[in-house]
């Protein structure tokens, strides 16, 4: 950890050896101080050079690495609505959380993620795969089957995404796709 406060992607990259996440056996839990020092540079990275590698080993190292109080403590920076980390956070960190679902979720924090489902770029959103992750059994048939009636696309596409993400983590079908 003292390697990574010197704040030096080249030397952090080094310590990572490449992959994301970082294999480093035999590491337990760290000790990282206040997440908003990690996100600062994670966002700083990402926004900078557009680099997205050095913060998903970031974020993999947080997945596999911290205390369950310190994950929750960034899925509550991520639920709070004027959080500047918002981003960062669903793009790097919460993907690499274990054992997160939707009922971890803020209500703002859910409207955040279905608001990406319409997003008109061609670029995957950040939000869907998130979705398809973590979302429960509950929350599918509650909040996510009634979408699909009337979901044009690039919803619709994106809705079905995360259907097959979330069912196949529950060994269901929970739509049909008709041949075209």
């Amino acid at each position: 950890m003292d390697l990574l406060r010197l704040r030096d992607v080249r030397l952090a990259r080094a310590v990572f050896r490449g992959s994301a996440p970082p294999t480093l056996p035999g590491l337990g839990n760290l000790d990282i101080g206040p997440i908003d020092w990690w996100l600062d540079w994670m966002m700083e990275e990402w926004a900078g050079d557009g680099d997205e590698w050095f913060p998903l080993q970031l974020g993999g190292l947080f997945g596999n690495h911290l205390s369950t109080g310190v994950q929750e403590e960034f899925v509550s920076e991520f639920n709070k609505p004027s959080s500047k980390f918002r981003d960062v956070l669903l793009h790097f960190v919460v993907p690499a959380l274990p054992d997160l679902s939707t009922d971890a979720f803020s209500e703002d924090a859910i409207s955040f993620l279905l608001a990406d489902l319409d997003r008109e770029s061609d670029a995957p959103g950040f939000g869907w795969p998130v979705l398809g992750s973590t979302a429960t059994e509950e929350f599918v048939a509650e909040r996510l089957l009634p979408l699909l009636v009337g979901a044009k696309e690039p919803r619709l596409g994106r809705l079905q995404g995360v259907l097959r993400q979330a069912g196949s983590r529950h060994n269901r079908r929970y739509f049909v796709e008709l041949p075209a």
